[in-house]
């Protein structure tokens, strides 16, 4: 077997990523059955008015956090759609939110024909309450505004059924 030498700062390198990955698995997130914080987000409706998740209290929600240049984020609409199609008129909704320029968000919308609600989270106060650290995040929120569960990345089945167990 050949020896292979790695210089200081390659090791420097892989101990500080290291590291700093740990620290941040170690950071307390949100977990099942804690109180969902609540959060105020801006509209992109024509004439919409910004969103709270305590003003959905007696819903599902799903909060999905998501960027239009997340292969997973966009992959998983689909799905997301076809979850609001099926759930919404027994008190479901998605708040899909994104911290990217509003006009990139409205041509992402434009684009496609999700039904579900769209938002910018401009101050990135919502990202900080949920300590969301990749995408897509997505969390589910029973009726009594208390956290169900967590997926990051796409897990369709998995979110599937915090769903339906919270319906």
């Amino acid at each position: 077997m050949k020896n292979i030498r790695i210089s200081r700062g390659v090791q420097f390198a892989a101990f500080f990523l290291g590291t700093t990955l740990l620290a941040g698995c170690a950071e307390e997130g949100i977990s099942a059955g804690a109180i969902a914080p609540d959060f105020e987000v801006d509209s992109l409706a024509i004439n919409g008015k910004p969103k709270t998740l305590s003003s959905l209290k007696g819903k599902v929600v799903i909060v999905d956090f998501w960027a239009t240049w997340c292969g997973p984020c966009r992959q998983s609409f689909p799905h997301m759609q076809e979850m609001y199609e099926k759930y919404k008129d027994k008190g479901f909704e998605i708040v899909a939110i994104s911290d990217e320029d509003e006009g990139k968000i409205n041509e992402f919308i434009r684009n496609n024909k999700y039904r579900f609600g769209f938002y910018r989270d401009s101050f990135r106060t919502a990202y900080s309450a949920y300590k969301v650290s990749a995408l897509p995040t997505t969390f589910v929120v029973n009726r009594d505004g208390n956290i169900v569960g967590s997926v990051m990345g796409f897990s369709p089945n998995e979110l599937q059924k915090m769903v339906e167990s919270a319906l």
